[in-house]
């Protein structure tokens, strides 16, 4: 894990996200890890496996609205609408105060022609 913020550290995003694999594989239930991991493969546009890692930490600890956030976001960059208001209903669960949340929320929810909900949104922003 030291290796692997290393190499982040370093911008060396694909040597980070091949050593958090590493030591994911030797210890699958640190969601702190799978939350790192998500964010060095996005960082080396590797979707897939950002919105997998993003996933099992949010597997291992459901209260983790940074990593529904980032699964939102994974969601609607890869035009995903209805998955990622599903996503952000998580995220703004547990980031309450987060305008940031709110105003990508706004924006998917105008996506889907949920206007209530987009007004909802920006109320909160």
């Amino acid at each position: 894990r030291s290796l692997a913020r290393s190499a982040y550290n370093k911008n060396d995003f694909y040597t980070s996200k091949i050593l958090w694999e590493s030591a994911l594989a030797l210890n699958s239930l640190y969601p702190d890890g799978w939350f790192a991991y998500g964010t060095t493969a996005w960082k080396d546009k590797d979707l897939e496996k950002a919105l997998d890692a993003f996933s099992r930490a949010v597997q291992i600890d459901p209260e983790n609205g940074e990593a529904w956030n980032n699964i939102a976001c994974l969601h609607m960059i890869r035009g995903k609408s209805q998955a990622s208001v599903q996503s952000f209903r998580e995220a703004v669960k547990f980031k309450r105060n987060s305008w940031q949340v709110w105003d990508n929320y706004s924006k998917v929810a105008l996506d889907t022609g949920n206007i209530r909900l987009t007004l909802e949104a920006i109320k909160m922003v």
